[in-house]
């Protein structure tokens, strides 16, 4: 039971499953939720950023990486990568992300309760709370939290040996 409840986040047949721990008068319709697991899409990358190590290094600084979709990380791979990350819903979530020089849009799937006013996840404009609106078409990271992608990890991942 331990492993289930911490070794999750958890796919099941596709599916994402999150599992916490059991609470007196838990009532699953008014239980907050704090993080979402999302896919995320990134068209047009780079064929060079097509990469095991890359590709986590994108994940963890879009958000907390969960998976990597498995004709992203094949020979399968076609338009876009697609990654499943896990998303704070109290934080705007971010429109693009620089990769060395690349600058990266990032698509997000099933938004249908994304605010276009805020660019925050769980709630639409009609029910948000957020007084200044904070969505940017495409926010460019700042030097500090820029993705470091290094031309030797880039040519190592060209690099079949």
């Amino acid at each position: 039971m331990t492993t289930a409840l911490h070794n999750g986040p958890w796919f099941i047949n596709g599916y994402f499953l999150s599992t916490r721990q059991w609470e007196p008068d838990f009532v699953a319709g008014k239980a907050k939720q704090i993080h979402i697991a999302i896919w995320v899409r990134l068209p047009q990358l780079p064929t060079e950023f097509y990469d095991g190590l890359i590709l986590r290094k994108i994940g963890n600084s879009i958000g907390k990486l969960l998976k990597i979709d498995a004709c992203t990380s094949s020979t399968l791979r076609d338009r876009y990568a697609r990654l499943c990350v896990k998303l704070p819903l109290n934080q705007p979530v971010q429109q693009c992300i620089l990769i060395g020089s690349h600058l990266q849009q990032l698509v997000y799937e099933g938004i249908n309760f994304l605010c276009k006013n805020g660019g925050y996840l769980g709630h639409t404009v009609t029910s948000c709370t957020v007084t200044s609106p904070k969505l940017t078409i495409c926010k460019i990271l700042s030097p500090k939290n820029k993705l470091q992608v290094t031309t030797e990890e880039i040519a190592e991942s060209a690099d079949p040996a």
